[in-house]
This record gives C-alpha cells, sequence and structure tokens, in this order.
C-alpha cells in the first residue's frame, strides 16, 4: 500500500483556492449596509426627515447640504440633493443662485434640484386649495378660517353678520366661496375693486339681482356677465353670438398672462347645434393688469339660430403663465472689471457695470428668461417692478431714485438703475429679485346653461 502525500506546493495551491472560496462566499453574503462607509453611508429618511419642510429648516442647515453638493463623496452629495428635494416648492425662495465660483459639481446639482422643484411648483399651483369649514360661523370667521387654510387673503369686512351653520368637508376653494354666498345672500363678489393678494367681497342691497352663476376650474373661476347677439346689417357673415366672462383665480396666485386656445372654444346650444370661435384666429391673449385678481375675456362664437334658446355648455382651454417664487440675486463686488453672471437655471442675472452719472450712481443689470413663453415680451412691467436695492456696510437698504430701460428683447430686458448716493460703492451690495422661472399652467373650463337673448 502506498500512500501518496501532496508536495508543499500543492498544500499551498489548495490552501488558497480554499481561501479564496471562503473570501468570495462571505462578501456575497454580507449585510447590504457594511458595503459603504459608515461616515459617508445615506441614512435612511426616517418619518421625521420626511416630514420636514423649507418652512422648518434653518437657512444654515440648508447652505450646509448645499456645501455637500459637491462633497468628495458621491453618497453625500446624493443625499444633500435629495434632502432638499424633499424640501419642497418652498425651497426655491433660500435656494442661492448659481454662480460663477461654483464647482461644476454643485452647479448641476442646483440646476438638477430647481428643475424638480419647478415641476413641483407648477403642480401646486394647478391642484385647487381644500377648505373645510364646519359649525356655527360668522361671515367673517368663514374668511380667516379659509384664510388659514389656503393663504388665500381677504379684505377687511365693515359688516357684521349672523352666524351660519356651516359643514363643508374638504372642498375646493372657489366651491367653498359659492356656498359662502348663498349661506350669506346679501354679499357677492366686488364686480370692479380688486386688491393684490385678497378677495372682496361687496355688500348688496337687499332688491339687488341675484349673484350671475360661478363655475369652478381647478385654480380659477369663471362667472358669465352678459350673453349678445349681434346682426350684422352689411354682412350677415359678421353675425355673433358673445359671452363676456369674468375669470377670477385664487388670490395666492399672480398670472402674468393668460392665453385662450380659439380651436377648442366651443358652445353647444339645446338644440344641439354647435358654435365655434368666430375670431378667425387660433389664440387670444389676454392681458393681466398689475395687482388685478381677474380678467374680462369675451367668448365670440358663430351666432345662434334663432331656435336655439339656451347654450347647454360652453367650453374651452387656457394656458396661463406665472413666476415661479423670487430669488434673491446679490453682487458683493461692484468695481467689477467684466460683466459677473448669476443664474437660476432658466432665470439669468447679469451685472453688467456701475459709473458715475452726476450725482448719481447708475447700475447696469441685465435679465433673461429661458422658456419665457412671451410673457416677457407682452408685459414687462411686472419685471420693472421686481425689487432692486443697495444694502451699505451697515445692512440698510437704500432704494433706487429712478430707473430706464437699457434694452428690451422677446426675452431679455436691459434695466440701469440710479441711485441717489454721491460716493464709493465698494462696501455696497447690489440685491435684485426675480422669480426664479417662468412657468406655465393649463386648464380646461366649462360654463352650463346660459340663456340666450
Amino acid at each position: 500500500m502506498h500512500i501518496l502525500f501532496p508536495s508543499r506546493i500543492d498544500r499551498r495551491i489548495r490552501a488558497l483556492s480554499f481561501l479564496g472560496w471562503v473570501m468570495i462566499f462571505s462578501v456575497l453574503n454580507r449585510p447590504t449596509a457594511i458595503h459603504a462607509q459608515p461616515e459617508t453611508a445615506p441614512k435612511n429618511n426616517s418619518q421625521e426627515d420626511r416630514a420636514l419642510t423649507a418652512d422648518s429648516v434653518s437657512s444654515e442647515q440648508i447652505l450646509k447640504w448645499v456645501s455637500e453638493l459637491d462633497a468628495d463623496s458621491l453618497a453625500v452629495r446624493r443625499q444633500a440633493s435629495q434632502r432638499l428635494i424633499d424640501l419642497g416648492p418652498g425651497l426655491l425662495r433660500d435656494l442661492p443662485p448659481n454662480r460663477s465660483t461654483d464647482s461644476p459639481e454643485r452647479s448641476e446639482a442646483l440646476i438638477r434640484i430647481r428643475r424638480d422643484l419647478e415641476v413641483q411648483l407648477a403642480e401646486q399651483m394647478k391642484r385647487p386649495s381644500r377648505v373645510s369649514l364646519n359649525g356655527e360661523m360668522t361671515l367673517w370667521e368663514a374668511l380667516q378660517s379659509i384664510e388659514e387654510q389656503t393663504q388665500n387673503g381677504f379684505d377687511k369686512l365693515n359688516t357684521e353678520t349672523e352666524p351660519q351653520v356651516l359643514d363643508l368637508e374638504d372642498v375646493t376653494y372657489w366651491d367653498a366661496i359659492s356656498e359662502l354666498l348663498r349661506k350669506f345672500p346679501q354679499f357677492r363678489l366686488h364686480p370692479f375693486r380688486s386688491l393684490p393678494g385678497k378677495l372682496q367681497l361687496m355688500l348688496v342691497p337687499p332688491d339687488f339681482s341675484t349673484t350671475p352663476p360661478l363655475h369652478a376650474g381647478g385654480v380659477f373661476l369663471f362667472e358669465p356677465m352678459r350673453v349678445e347677439s349681434t346682426s350684422d346689417l352689411t354682412n350677415p357673415m359678421l353675425d355673433t353670438t358673445a359671452v363676456m366672462i369674468r375669470m377670477r383665480w385664487e388670490p395666492r396666485l399672480r398670472p402674468l398672462s393668460i392665453v385662450h386656445d380659439l380651436t377648442r372654444l366651443q358652445g353647444t346650444t339645446d338644440l344641439e347645434h354647435v358654435l365655434k370661435s368666430d375670431r378667425g384666429q387660433e389664440r387670444l391673449e389676454t392681458p393681466v393688469q398689475s395687482g388685478m385678481g381677474w380678467v374680462d375675456f369675451r367668448a365670440t362664437l358663430q351666432k345662434a339660430d334663432r331656435s336655439d334658446q339656451w347654450v347647454e355648455e360652453l367650453q374651452g382651454s387656457l394656458r396661463v403663465t406665472l413666476p415661479a417664487v423670487e430669488t434673491s440675486f446679490q453682487f458683493k463686488d461692484l468695481k467689477l472689471e467684466q460683466p459677473i453672471e448669476q443664474r437660476t437655471g432658466k432665470t439669468v442675472v447679469t451685472l453688467m457695470g456701475t459709473r458715475k452719472v452726476n450725482q448719481l450712481q447708475s447700475i447696469q443689470l441685465r435679465i433673461r428668461f429661458d422658456e419665457s413663453t412671451g410673457s416677457l415680451e407682452s408685459h414687462r412691467q411686472w419685471l420693472f417692478e421686481s425689487p432692486a436695492i443697495l444694502i451699505d456696510s451697515d445692512g440698510n437698504a437704500v432704494e433706487y431714485f429712478t430707473f430706464e430701460t437699457t434694452l428690451q428683447k422677446s426675452d431679455e430686458v436691459g434695466i440701469s438703475y440710479l441711485f441717489g448716493i454721491d460716493g464709493d460703492l465698494a462696501d455696497h451690495v447690489f440685491e435684485y429679485r426675480a422669480p426664479s422661472a417662468i412657468l406655465t399652467i393649463e386648464q380646461d373650463w366649462a360654463i352650463q346653461k346660459l340663456e340666450l337673448p
């Protein structure tokens, strides 16, 4: 009997092979949390983390997460980015703009975060506010409760009302307003006056005509004011049926422009006659005056037949342009040798230079919006009303004396702000506030049962 003893080399090879399989097996079965170093591994979001909002987090914490957007660790960068996104659209007002000194990683991350938050904001703007009112309330008490729930303000009432029993559970803002006008018939929506960010009600005489029917569509309210039928004695082709509609929106919104899609505007009569738009164009833009909470829209249709008694349904579609949350653009180096640009993704603010004009200091600025959707060209006034101040070394704000326009393009505006400062600007900071983006929301609408003249 021969016993074969393996050589020393064979024993080493077998030992190494065995150890190799042991290492592979241990790696495959290792707990997932061990794959990353403890100091860089992102923690699972707790219920408390998910409940955080931009209002509940300090500006120092926000800046800390922003500073981590270009950290050496990929896990830290991703965690900081996700934490900022989880704060929601309210973060847009505190998120700093991209500066030329930012690293490429941080700049790209800020653009992505803003894009995600702006999508959230557009969806938030489109969703109607929800209201619950239960129990006995006066009209003013009900309005105050709505304001607390929706951030939609109301002008103060000068008349006391008897309490009414209200039983509204999770209804839309405009449905709640319609119910209040039914419960308190001595009031109606003010037909003329409007206050920025506030809805105004007016007291009407007892014999006043009834309030026109209100038709809610998302965050908008459509109030038919007048129906007209016109016969042109020189050309019957110009005969029309027209409906004057007052269009309101929740006061928390600040529309810049409203575009009606006339290809989708049509009325259907009680005899099932279809009346199309008679404008001969595809779209109609309705200007929005600064500070107004409503606009009037004339829906001009083909003339209804004499046998028609009602427009059973008038329907249309519109696109509304709104500014996103205002962002602060601050420029500390006012003795610049070349223009300094700051951007938020879709908004670009460039400090072109400063110069002395007699006893005034001129600061030249340019504002450009990518994807301005025409609102910049049509309604520049809202842009000129954006805050622009100088901040001195003591933190005091210095208002500009006047301004002048230096450039007007379809997507860019140049402004020269003149400040009454007869001295050096080296210890001043210039701040300009502008929306981080121009957003658009679309809304279909319908009005039922309009009696024809």
